[in-house]
């Protein structure tokens, strides 16, 4: 998986703090709204998960590793696809997920991100035949019944937009 986009480092914790990590990622816009139902019921009201994808190489965990707590969903008899959510024991936090299908990289949550990632020029939604029909319809420029098919779509999005995601880089939030 090589592609010359610029691999930054990352800032992350929990609602009450007690936790904070910090990862590395060449792909850290958050155009990726899954409502599968693992992400609907572990991640927040809004009916769906925004993680983004960073290396597992370049993750560290800085503070409160002995608070973080695992949820294993099951997705279904093979345990290589089971999800292991991470989240913090004191406040509840989700912070990422994690599976052995996905072993070189892990996918911290866009809201627990401290620092500034770069706003998506569009988004795509994925797992909708699992949407639930009270959740609010995004703008989406790209809609997947489950799973895309193309193997490094994430990078190969993340490509597609390089010109308007360097447009963000750099500015900070107040």
């Amino acid at each position: 998986q090589q592609h010359n986009m610029k691999l930054s480092q990352y800032h992350a914790s929990c609602c009450c703090q007690a936790i904070k990590f910090t990862f590395q990622s060449s792909t850290p816009s958050p155009f990726l709204v899954c409502y599968c139902s693992i992400c609907r019921k572990t991640n927040g009201s809004c009916g769906a998960g925004i993680n983004i994808m960073c290396e597992s190489e370049g993750f560290s965990i800085t503070q409160g590793k002995e608070l973080v707590k695992v949820f294993v969903a099951k997705k279904n008899e093979d345990s290589k696809k089971d999800l292991k959510r991470h989240f913090c024991a004191n406040c509840g936090s989700h912070l990422w997920c994690e599976s052995d299908m996905w072993d070189k990289h892990k996918y911290p949550y866009a809201g627990c991100v401290d620092s500034t990632l770069p706003k998506p020029p569009s988004f795509t939604s994925l797992m909708e035949k699992y949407k639930r029909e009270w959740v609010p319809d995004m703008t989406v420029q790209e809609h997947f019944e489950e799973y895309p098919d193309e193997k490094n779509w994430i990078v190969n999005w993340h490509k597609r937009f390089e010109k308007e995601l360097a447009e963000h880089e750099g500015k900070t939030d107040e």
